[in-house]
């Protein structure tokens, strides 16, 4: 279960966590005597179990920025009651996935669980087209990482063939300016080329044969694609 938590994180999915749920995404578990329990490994820390309680009471959440499906200045009410603590990690992560101990009164905010289903519906829609899809003159597949999604398609017909489609964060939302590069795996080649402002790319008159398509954008992972097979007789 927690392999497939993962993935589906790690693949753009949304997923909201409270509490035991946000301790689940972390690293691990480190029980009250120092036992440690390995979980999901999504957020970059350990929650640590004590007799004493960590903390009880009410609070008022502002966003200082924006989060996954959430926006900057959202503001809503949570309480919280734990027995637990975690070790110190980066203030703000990218992603798809939000945690915390705050146990949130959604009707406070009705919008964070509208924006989650809007979230939840966009990435079942991508999930569904990364399906692969043969026929006699296509190719298609959608790649996806916690941060960066690009579409791939490879068309040949003749001798030449092209590579494009368009480069999304994990909410559906375009990358634009994200560096695209194609390399021939004999070496031989490498062709690089820009995303646009709807975060489409191509690359024209390519050679039938094996390929890596990479892709970067700052404040994203770089994705590596290995294998990408273009056939003239496909």
């Amino acid at each position: 279960m927690q392999a497939s938590v993962r993935s589906f994180a790690e693949r753009g999915g949304p997923v909201y966590a409270e509490c035991g749920g946000f301790m689940y995404l972390t690293e691990a578990i480190v029980d009250s005597a120092g036992q440690e329990h390995e979980m999901c490994g999504i957020f970059p820390t350990r929650a640590r179990m004590q007799s004493r309680l960590a903390g009880l009471g009410y609070a008022e959440i502002e966003l200082l920025e924006d989060a996954a499906w959430l926006r900057a200045n959202a503001r809503m009410r949570a309480h919280e009651f734990r027995y637990s603590t975690v070790d110190e990690m980066p203030t703000s992560l990218t992603g798809s996935v939000i945690g915390s101990y705050f146990h949130v009164h959604f009707g406070s905010y009705p919008a964070f669980a509208e924006h989650f289903v809007t979230a939840a519906k966009a990435w079942q829609e991508h999930a569904r087209l990364s399906e692969p899809i043969f026929n006699k003159m296509s190719l298609s597949f959608r790649l996806f990482t916690l941060a960066l999604a690009s579409t791939l398609l490879a068309l040949a017909a003749g001798g030449d063939a092209s590579v494009f489609g368009n480069v999304l964060d994990p909410q559906g939302r375009a990358v634009a300016a994200a560096s695209i590069s194609l390399f021939a795996t004999d070496g031989h080649a490498e062709i690089r080329t820009t995303a646009d402002a709807s975060g489409s790319y191509r690359f024209e008159r390519l050679k039938p044969g094996n390929y890596l398509l990479q892709a970067h954008a700052a404040g994203f992972s770089t994705y590596r694609v290995e294998n990408v097979h273009i056939d003239a007789n496909t």
